[in-house]
């Protein structure tokens, strides 16, 4: 990575992660021109990857989301999570 993403960067990130999932390269490709700076689309999305799997690990550790489908640490990329204590649902059963 060039530089550390700013706070400003991964607001933006976290907020694209809350609203849906990025299902394609060029997702990617329009979020690295949003956020400017020179960041490349592989940048964009190994940050947004580690964003979601901090946030999901954080919402399991403060209870608000118990998936059946894995553990701390695990990419999330393909699952989404319930809150409350919700299960996790795979990209099999959607």
């Amino acid at each position: 990575m060039s530089t550390p993403f700013t706070l400003d960067e991964d607001k933006i990130l976290l907020l694209t992660c809350l609203r849906r999932r990025i299902v394609d390269k060029y997702e990617y490709v329009l979020l690295a021109r949003k956020l400017g700076n020179g960041r490349t689309p592989n940048e964009v999305k190994l940050r947004f990857d580690e964003l979601h799997r901090q946030a999901a690990t954080r919402l399991m550790a403060l209870g608000l989301a118990v998936p059946d489908w894995g553990y701390a640490g695990e990419d999330f990329s393909e699952y989404e999570v319930k809150e409350c204590g919700g299960e996790g649902r795979g990209p099999e059963t959607r």
